[in-house]
């Protein structure tokens, strides 16, 4: 899964129907600020035994822009969502695959 936050970087004109830096909704926020709220959770995320709730698997899959994409790596197929371990599935034609590393690349 990747992250990115723009705090306060200008937005590009050709991005700005679809992008926002987080200072101009919130006018006083820093990075470390954001770093301070971020880490933690992802560190929870990184426990052994850590699973997404099934709210945050629903939040996920409403903002899933992988699912229903065409992939070539780590596996070739389609991506089809993500489990509670964040393993990725992979729908291969074959069957549904899971995949728990690696980078992901389109077709």
């Amino acid at each position: 899964m990747g992250i990115g936050i723009n705090v306060a970087n200008e937005i590009p004109a050709d991005l700005t129907d679809r992008a926002v830096s987080l200072c101009q909704l919130r006018p006083t926020a820093r990075r470390i600020d954001v770093l301070d709220q971020l880490v933690p959770a992802l560190l929870r995320l990184t426990t052994h035994d850590a699973r997404l709730t099934e709210f945050e698997c629903a939040a996920f899959a409403r903002r899933d822009w992988l699912r229903g994409r065409q992939i070539r790596t780590p596996l070739a197929g389609r991506a089809a969502g993500i489990r509670p371990d964040g393993a990725l599935l992979v729908d291969t034609g074959a069957g549904t695959t899971m995949v728990q590393g690696g980078h992901v690349e389109l077709s």
